[in-house]
């Protein structure tokens, strides 16, 4: 099986490194998803039955991970990155890369009715790369 190494920064050495989820795909991708540890893997590609399968890292002491998410995709994705769960109703915000366009899109999952929504493109298609700032602006406004 596969492993997800670790290397503490602060200390420099290595910890004890975790297994990775079962996947039939050779290509996963680990993420961070709201603090969370993520592997995403797309199964069937290019198939009917094609869908990104995510992964959430629950328990680092025991190297658990829990299947989140099982995402239908088009035929004409080829990867799809999460970027956010909302927190209030579970919705799956995604950066999706297609073989069919030349830019790529942001989508919303819906994992309650199993359907993703795109979202407007922005002006001009300017999404080349896009992700999340989580910095807390208030550690670095002095109020006056």
């Amino acid at each position: 099986g596969d492993y997800v190494l670790r290397l503490d920064l602060e200390t420099e050495q290595w910890k004890r490194s975790i297994k990775a989820p079962k996947m039939r795909s050779t290509m996963p991708r680990m993420v961070e998803l709201n603090g969370t540890l993520c592997m995403v893997h797309l199964e069937g590609r290019r198939t009917k039955n094609a869908c990104t399968i995510i992964w959430l890292l629950s328990d680092l002491a025991k190297g658990t991970w829990a299947k989140a998410y099982v995402i239908p995709m088009p035929h004409a994705v080829d990867l799809v990155i999460p970027l956010r769960m909302m927190r209030h109703d579970g919705k799956l915000m995604c950066y999706c890369l297609h073989n069919d366009r030349p830019s790529p899109t942001l989508q919303v999952y819906d994992p309650l009715n199993g359907i993703c929504t795109q979202l407007p493109d922005l002006p001009g298609n300017n999404l080349s790369d896009v992700g999340f700032c989580d910095l807390h602006l208030e550690c670095y406004i002095r109020s006056t």
